[in-house]
């Protein structure tokens, strides 16, 4: 599993490559720029200072979500030619963990690692949860 950054003429963002033999389970995710951690993709969009209006799609990984084998999840993209430029200069800031875990529990002893953008934490042990997994409040749905 890893999480990478891709730009190209039409969009420019980020995805998770999972690469595994078998399908994992989201534990947690965490998102931050510059070291700030942020609740929610808006907060990204803000935190990168996107000349407004800006557009972008966006995916989730909710704890328990399942990813398959050899699958590509968006997670981040922007599609106009000013904020795929943006994105291309502010990529760096942005800091993305993501602890999944085998669903091969029993096979594995239930091993979970972390994937980041920042290569250190690549297949480091994600027991603990952090203090702000994201998301901790969905943007674009309703209050409940």
């Amino acid at each position: 599993m890893g999480v990478g950054y891709f730009s190209n003429d039409e969009k420019a963002g980020f995805n998770l490559h999972s690469t595994g033999l078998g399908p994992a389970t989201i534990k947690w995710m965490t998102i931050s720029i510059d070291g700030a951690a942020k609740d929610n993709w808006d907060e990204v969009t803000k935190a990168l200072k996107f000349s407004p209006p800006v557009n972008y799609t966006f995916g989730y990984l909710f704890p328990g979500t399942v990813v398959k084998a050899d699958s590509i999840s968006n997670l981040y993209s922007v599609e106009s030619s000013k904020d795929i430029l943006k994105l291309n200069k502010t990529y760096n800031s942005v800091e993305i963990v993501i602890c999944y875990c085998s669903i091969y529990g029993e096979l594995d002893h239930g091993q979970c690692w972390q994937t980041s953008t920042d290569m250190r934490f690549m297949h480091k042990s994600c027991d603990s949860a952090p203090n702000k997994p994201f998301p901790s409040k969905p943007d674009r749905f309703p209050e409940q």
